[in-house]
């Protein structure tokens, strides 16, 4: 049987200054806790006898300002406390990193490895970079009592001295991947302080900036001069893509890129991926009787708006026009505010509601009626290429005084 035994770090940080802690609950409940002025302080658990259950690569940076790093790895248990026994951890690379870069001089290659024995809980080994851009994947791994425990980290180097950064992205080219996911090209255009393009091969790093959103992944690993998804290559650019759930379209979004000593966070707006708009009026048809001729007629027109999918797309604006009649104001949660009542925007079921007002002179009497008369409605979509139309039919049955 082992024997259990709990150790207690603590570790003085610096003040806090009085804020306030936002709490998600369930339901999108939130609880504003406020914190008050303190010195903080941060426990670590430390533990012998248990069983490891994940490494944690701890200095996770990204740039190498040309000396030697040392990589720590921390051996964990499953309630997230450090395992202070002896235990062999074997260092190695994913694949081979850029010629020269080696892990304590010892290790140049995928095909090679070296095994340290862990200290208070960490296992430390010193990556030595070269004059050659790229990504190095450093894997540790362990066994304990039988069960494999694995982790990994890309450590990307960079030998240029890359001042500016131009982040773009393509609304014309985002693909269906299915399932409520679209993928969309992103691209950053790295270059020294006089304009020349980062040299080839030299490594970029994309990440979603906020950790806490779950519904929206960028590729990481990325370098000057790779293939676009169009299998496309420019000089100084760096190519990745942004997977994101559909019902986040028209969101902004943070991306990070970092690239050498550069750390730069640039926003975005997700588009609206191959937008669907469908006319449905109501009624379809508008009519003056002789029992029955009031001065004016309305119609509502119904907009429901989808992506590619079929999925609703919310807080979409979206432009009518019609041939005759006047638009009148339609509900409150469909307006925009500030614009003509013919601009509406969408809800949260991708729906909104125009209303049109024709006058009886819009469809005048005829000696043979019905006069009969097509109104088209025009729509598009503010910021995509999206139309449609629909017909209302105007119908006047008396005849001229």
């Amino acid at each position: 049987m082992r024997t259990l035994y709990i150790l207690m770090i603590i570790i003085v940080t610096i003040s806090l200054s009085a804020t306030s802690l936002i709490v998600e609950r369930g339901n999108n409940a939130r609880v504003i806790v406020p914190i008050t002025t303190i010195d903080s302080f941060y426990f670590a658990n430390s533990v012998a006898g248990e069983n490891v259950d994940q490494l944690n690569f701890v200095n996770r940076g990204y740039y190498f300002p040309g000396h030697p790093r040392q990589i720590v790895v921390e051996l964990m248990d499953a309630n997230g406390n450090l395992i202070i026994d002896s235990i062999p951890v074997t260092f190695s690379f994913d694949y081979d990193p850029p010629d020269g870069v080696s892990l304590n001089q010892d290790v140049y290659t995928a095909g090679d490895s070296l095994t340290v024995v862990s200290e208070s809980g960490v296992a430390t080994v010193t990556l030595y970079e070269s004059d050659e851009p790229g990504t190095a994947r450093v894997r540790a791994t362990l066994q304990d009592e039988g069960m494999i425990v694995t982790d990994w980290h890309d450590y990307v180097i960079d030998i240029n001295d890359i001042q500016n950064m131009s982040f773009w992205y393509d609304v014309n080219h985002v693909d269906n991947m299915g399932n409520g996911l679209w993928m969309l090209p992103v691209a950053v255009l790295c270059s020294t302080a006089d304009g020349t393009p980062g040299a080839h091969g030299t490594a970029v790093w994309f990440h979603v900036t906020d950790p806490e959103i779950d519904w929206a992944i960028v590729i990481a690993e990325a370098y000057i001069g790779n293939l676009s998804f169009d299998a496309d290559s420019l000089d100084g650019v760096a190519h990745s893509s942004l997977i994101f759930g559909g019902d986040h379209c028209q969101e902004e979004l943070s991306i990070s890129v970092e690239v050498g000593e550069m750390d730069e966070e640039f926003r975005i707006l997700l588009p609206i991926c191959d937008p669907q708009i469908t006319l449905l009026p109501s009624p379809g048809y508008l009519a003056w009787m002789v029992e029955n001729n009031p001065e004016y007629r309305t119609a509502d027109i119904n907009i429901i708006l989808t992506d590619g999918q079929g999925f609703p797309v919310q807080n979409g604006i979206v432009f009518l026009s019609a041939t005759l009649g006047t638009f009148i104001e339609p509900d409150e949660q469909y307006q925009v505010p500030g614009e003509p009542w013919s601009m509406l925007q969408t809800d949260s079921e991708g729906m909104a509601i125009a209303r049109i007002q024709f006058h009886r002179t819009d469809c005048p009497p005829v000696d043979d009626p019905p006069n009969e008369i097509n109104v088209d409605i025009y729509a598009s979509l503010l910021g995509a290429n999206a139309t449609n139309q629909t017909t209302i039919i105007l119908l006047n049955y008396n005849e001229p005084e």
